[in-house]
């Protein structure tokens, strides 16, 4: 799940700005590549990639690593809808309507600084639940 909830911002943010660093410090990038990546960050684009990567998994997984991006990528989705954008706002049903909608409840940097406590607080839990998951079952006398 969490690999879903983080998988938008990587696949769509980071290609645009590395390529828009290299185009205003290096070599003009044609306008086309600098842009094409925002619809992996819409819902259509998750469930796409979603679909793709969870055929990385072993058969008997596929289901749940599926259900574990789509849920992830849901939380990212809820949260971006909860942002109040400086221009428009989130085209929530492309390639259907390009109507924007948000919530307007944060703005759009306010999850920022929460980012590094949750995903240490997420790091913790995960070792703690595998190391309750190892530890021997007692039983006998």
């Amino acid at each position: 799940m969490v690999a879903g909830a983080v998988l938008p911002d990587l696949v769509s943010r980071a290609p645009s700005t590395v390529l828009g660093l290299v185009h205003s410090h290096l070599q003009p990038v044609p306008a086309v590549l600098l842009y094409c990546w925002h619809p992996l960050h819409l819902p259509a684009g998750i469930l796409l990639y979603s679909l793709l990567l969870a055929l990385l998994f072993p058969c008997d997984q596929r289901r749940a690593a599926l259900t574990a991006l789509l849920a992830g990528g849901a939380l990212h989705v809820f949260l971006d809808l909860c942002q109040r954008h400086v221009g428009l706002g989130y085209p929530l049903l492309v390639p259907f309507s390009s109507r924007d909608f948000e919530l307007g409840l944060m703005g759009s940097e306010a999850t920022v600084p929460w980012a590094p406590l949750l995903a240490t607080l997420t790091g913790t839990l995960w070792l703690l639940m595998r190391c309750w998951r190892r530890r021997p079952q007692g039983g006998g006398a």
